[in-house]
């Protein structure tokens, strides 16, 4: 039951990365989809990427 609650703790739903062995790793594809401001951050990552 331990394992379960672990898995679906609530305060991790925000931040799908921390689901996958503990690690405060989210990918950039699931960070943008939880914005409302998805694309500008889309946008600027890119940019700030490739400069």
């Amino acid at each position: 039951m331990q394992a379960v609650k672990k898995k679906f703790d609530p305060r991790n739903i925000m931040n799908p990365g921390k689901l996958i062995d503990k690690r405060e790793r989210a990918d950039r594809h699931l960070r943008c989809s939880f914005s409302p401001r998805s694309q500008i951050l889309a946008e600027a990552l890119e940019v700030s990427e490739t400069a």
